[in-house]
This record gives C-alpha cells, structure tokens and sequence, in this order.
C-alpha cells in the first residue's frame, strides 16, 4: 500500500503528448459496445428500454471549491487521473455562496433547471452550506445531489437532510481497504461504509461512483452481493485519459465492457438514454436482487455533437463529451462544457459586474459560441496550467455578487 498524503498540492502529472496518441485512440475505438443496437445483439435475452432526448442534461453542476484532500491516481504512480472537475486543484478560492446562489437563480429561471448537483472537488461542509441548501430548495430546486468521498459526512449528514438535501453520491474506488487507500491517498474506507450505513438508516438515497484500474476489479463480484443487499445504485466509470498520461492510461485502463460478464446473468432490464447533446448514452443495468449498475457508452466518435467539439486536438479520448454533465459553475463564476477544455470557460459575470446575456449563455451551451478558440489546442501557451508539473498558481480572488441577472429572454 503506497498511501499519497505526501504528494504536492497540484498533482504531478505525465509528460506525454497533449494529443491521444494512436494507441489511445485504437482503445478505446475497438470497444465493442458503441450503439444500442450493439448492446441489444451482445444481451439478447435482457429487454433494452430506448429513451432519446434531444437537449443536454437539465442539470447545474455546482463546484464551491476547488480544493480536495484527495488524490485519486495511479497505483504505484505518483499521476493522478482524477479530472479535477477541469480546475486546477487548490488554484481556486472558495465560492462566494451568495453570489453562486444569484447565479443558479437566474440561469434556472431562463433554462428551467430544477436540477442540481453540489460537487468540486470535496464540497466542504460548514453552517453557510447547510443554509446555502435550503436557499436552493426555497429557490425552486427540487432536486440537490452531493458528490463526495464522505470524509466529514458523518457528522452533517442528517442536517443536510433537514435542509433539503436529496441524495449522496459517494466516490469509492476499491471496495477493499488497502486498495482504496492505495488508489485514493487516504485509509478512510471503513468511514466511507460507515457513511453508506447511515444514509440507509435517515432514508437517503445514495449511489457510488468507482473508476475502473486494471488489477483492481477483483472485488467486483463481492462488492456487487453488496449492493444487491442493500439495493443501491452504483456507477462504474472508465478512468479518463487526460493529456500527457498515454503511457498510465494504457497500462491501468479496463473497460466495463470487459467485466460485463460479472453482472449480465443477474440482470432483468436495461434502460438506455440517449441524449443529442452532448450526444452521450447512458445504460442503467437494474439488477434482480434490487440493485443497479450504471454506465456509459463511452466512444468518441458519437459523443461529439457540439460544433466546438468539431476541431478539438482531444476529441478522439474525450469521453465526456460538450457539457456532458450539465452547465457545470466553477468557484470563480465560470461555466465550463469541457473538463479536458478549461480554455473554453465562459466567465457569467462582466466587468462591470452584470450577468451575462442569457442569450450568449444559450450559444455557449448549444457550443456555438467560442468564436477563435474553436481550434486552439488543449494546454495551449494560454492554458499550459492546466497541468502544472510543479507549484499551484496564486489563487484567484473570490467572486463578488453581481447584479441581478440580465433578463433578456432566450433567443429562439
């Protein structure tokens, strides 16, 4: 067990090519499962339930923070995988949760976004934020998520709750103690069971994210007679390539399509949703115990609808896709469609301190609206930080509350 507590605040990334290179690419093309149609022929037996949206996700993916303690990587490598939510970690100061909270109202009244989910990277926890919740539940939220590693969990969880939250969704990436203190940095799985306990017992809803690592799938089988106990939802994810990490990524990528063979015989149903933009489908596996496995169909070639996607240097390994999650808001009031594509970050507030034109956030959404910076490289000259190899940058000051949002309606 190698823990990461010593590693530097940002984290030492690789030192390849900013580009996927061919073997990259060859990967993750050559996985079988890239269409419904290939899902329904590789599981006759199970029924496959279709459902197609036009739009992107009708959710705000909020990011109060961009700290975290963290590190989330290669086992045996000091590279850390994890996205960082497309911030640099620690390079960021804390929300004004004021101001994010102005913000979330505006673009929920022009988009109808009822929607949201609190993440980035461990959102902290504090009495500001419990009311920061009820504020978004009086504001006509009706749905909150919470994306965590549930360090400090135990102790807010019920307030949470109180206040309105809606659900946890808890980041485990082993279901074995020394594996997920080797992967994660720190030896807190048996606090993470004991989160997962007591979720069950207030009645809250909670599911759990886990990256796949090759070598570190074997407690699959256990972990799913785990969940079938307690009927709880789990999402497995394909680690993601980031830039100048080609040699880690393909020797510690495994697909969920490899290991399906683990779950298959134990499912009833499948549900499929299928979404325009960012042009991203997404499998629920309901499992006959009660239990379910979510996944994505995660092939380049049909994630890139967004015209900005058209040019990008990564969109071959991107396996997001424009605005894959959401309208995702970062600490400084930005949105970002892209974590692979900081540059692309679309400030909400204007110098003079109004909102931005709800018509211009329209054309960012859509990906239509990036005028030059269509073909700009990822980690070009102007955004070679986003994968510092040594010391953070200073950070930037705490937004200020802007003026109310502009109310201009949407364009048609």
């Amino acid at each position: 067990m190698s823990p990461r507590r010593t590693l530097p605040l940002v984290p030492v990334q690789g030192t390849g090519s900013i580009a996927p290179s061919p073997a990259v690419v060859e990967r993750l093309h050559s996985l079988p499962l890239q269409t419904v149609d290939n899902i329904s022929a590789a599981f006759p037996g199970i029924p496959v339930e279709e459902i197609r949206t036009a739009s992107h996700f009708q959710n705000i993916r909020l990011l109060s923070t961009a700290t975290c303690a963290m590190r989330c990587g290669y086992p045996g490598d000091d590279t850390v995988w994890c996205h960082n939510e497309g911030m640099i970690r620690n390079g960021l100061r804390d929300a004004d949760l004021d101001a994010l909270r102005a913000t979330v109202a505006g673009i929920r009244r022009e988009r109808g976004i009822t929607q949201v989910t609190l993440a980035g990277l461990e959102p902290r926890l504090s009495d500001d934020f419990v009311r920061f919740i009820a504020h978004l539940r009086a504001d006509g939220i009706a749905k909150i998520s919470l994306v965590s590693h549930g360090l400090k969990l135990l102790d807010w969880l019920e307030r949470l709750k109180d206040a309105g939250l809606s659900d946890i969704v808890l980041s485990v990436q082993a279901f074995e103690r020394e594996a997920y203190a080797d992967i994660m940095g720190h030896d807190a799985f048996p606090n993470a069971l004991k989160v997962i306990d007591l979720a069950v017992a207030i009645g809250m809803p909670v599911a759990i994210n886990r990256v796949l690592l090759r070598g570190f799938h074997d407690d699959i089988p256990g972990f799913l007679d785990w969940i079938d106990r307690r009927r709880l939802r789990v999402r497995l994810y394909d680690v993601m390539w980031m830039p100048r990490q080609d040699d880690q990524w393909l020797r510690n990528h495994i697909s969920w399509q490899e290991i399906t063979h683990l779950w298959s015989g134990r499912t009833e149903r499948i549900t499929v949703w299928t979404y325009g933009l960012p042009g991203r489908v997404n499998m629920v596996w309901w499992l006959r115990g009660g239990a379910s496995i979510e996944t994505n169909l995660n092939y380049p070639r049909t994630q890139h609808t967004a015209p900005v996607c058209q040019n990008c240097r990564v969109k071959d390994a991107c396996l997001e896709g424009w605005m894959g999650c959401g309208i995702r808001i970062t600490p400084d009031l930005k949105a970002t469609g892209c974590v692979l594509r900081p540059d692309l970050a679309l400030p909400l507030t204007t110098s003079d301190g109004r909102y931005v034109e709800a018509s211009r956030l329209d054309e960012y959404v859509a990906g239509t609206d990036h005028r030059n910076s269509w073909e700009s490289p990822c980690c070009s000259t102007a955004n070679a930080s986003f994968f510092p190899a040594s010391s953070p940058t200073t950070p930037s000051p705490s937004p200020s509350p802007a003026r109310p949002w502009n109310t201009a309606r949407r364009s048609s």
